[in-house]
């Protein structure tokens, strides 16, 4: 089977999208039980795999660094900038 060196795993849904910063990349917010957790992935990581709200997904966490106050210069809860 598959291995991942995760430490942290949450069962989401994609609840909103907003440009991040440059062209490349989309910052996301996702819905895990009431507490929302920030996600910044490729633009082409979001075709691929149809990454939009209300799509579930697994997101799993392995950072070496968790921004809590905000994201990207962002409040954490206004991932659109908007």
């Amino acid at each position: 089977g598959l291995v991942f060196g995760v430490k942290v795993l949450f069962i989401a849904a994609i609840g909103g999208a907003g440009r991040g910063p440059g062209d490349a990349m989309i910052d996301l917010r996702l819905d895990c039980g009431g507490a929302a957790l920030l996600a910044r992935v490729t633009r082409l990581s979001v075709d691929r795999l149809g990454l939009a709200p209300g799509v579930a997904v697994y997101a799993m966490v392995k950072a070496v660094a968790v921004a809590g106050r905000d994201f990207g210069g962002r409040p954490v809860s206004d991932p659109a900038g908007g």
